[in-house]
């Protein structure tokens, strides 16, 4: 991810101006936080973990330094484990910030925290979580990875989602998961013409999922379960 600068400098002069200005005074916090995204922008990682380090040192109450530190330390400095933890640290410092409760939340899910705990924060967290539609998502996820397919089903027809760039299909697919599981639930009651209903629904997906159906797309797995039922 390339991180968002709060400052509209990438010139080596502008490096040079910040060098400056941060070398002289250890406490100059937000000098060595924009030095060290100026860094990160020209792949230089290490240098600007360096600084953001610098500036955490100085300024332990600026969460977004440590939400900085865990994408470097996580992604190009393999230091993984302290990635974890500096996340931790940005979002206990502002649980609020719905953007770094998803990069926490995707955090655990690398390192395979059961889906049960990572459903559990987005309950405690549910207003910060899901001001996000990516966040959304994979709440709903989380329910029919933890067998809870009404709520995902549910939800999905609770909320006008909007697409985003790396989100293709998810919705969709979330929404086939829900309703052919549920389906299954009916076939092995041997209730058939209640899962065939269900099925049938997968088919078609609902406007406010803010997805169609991909022409020519295959639904093998929704036909074999109808022909079951």
């Amino acid at each position: 991810d390339r991180l968002p600068l709060a400052v509209n400098t990438r010139l080596p002069e502008d490096i040079a101006v910040l060098t400056d200005c941060a070398e002289p005074v250890p406490g100059a916090s937000y000098a060595w936080y924009y030095l060290g995204n100026l860094y990160y922008d020209k792949k230089q990682y290490k240098r600007a973990a360096d600084c953001w380090e610098k500036s955490a040192e100085a300024n332990d109450s600026f969460p977004t330094v440590f939400r900085n530190l865990s994408l470097a330390y996580y992604n190009h400095l393999d230091r993984k484990e302290k990635a974890r933890e500096v996340m931790e640290k940005a979002f206990c410092l502002d649980p609020t910030d719905s953007r770094v409760f998803f990069e926490r939340d995707q955090l655990l899910k690398k390192f395979k925290v059961p889906a049960a705990e990572r459903l559990a924060e987005y309950v405690k967290y549910r207003e910060t979580a899901l001001e996000r539609d990516d966040a959304f998502i994979e709440y709903v996820t989380l329910h029919n990875l933890t067998g809870h397919y009404e709520k995902a089903y549910e939800l999905l027809l609770s909320r006008k989602l909007h697409p985003w760039e790396g989100g293709e299909g998810r919705a969709a697919a979330q929404y086939i998961v829900a309703l052919t599981e549920l389906a299954k639930e009916k076939m092995c009651g041997k209730e058939y013409a209640q899962a065939k209903e269900l099925l049938e629904k997968a088919l078609v997906y609902p406007e406010n999922i803010g997805e169609g159906k991909i022409e020519g797309s295959k639904d093998n797995n929704i036909y074999y379960y109808l022909g079951l039922a």
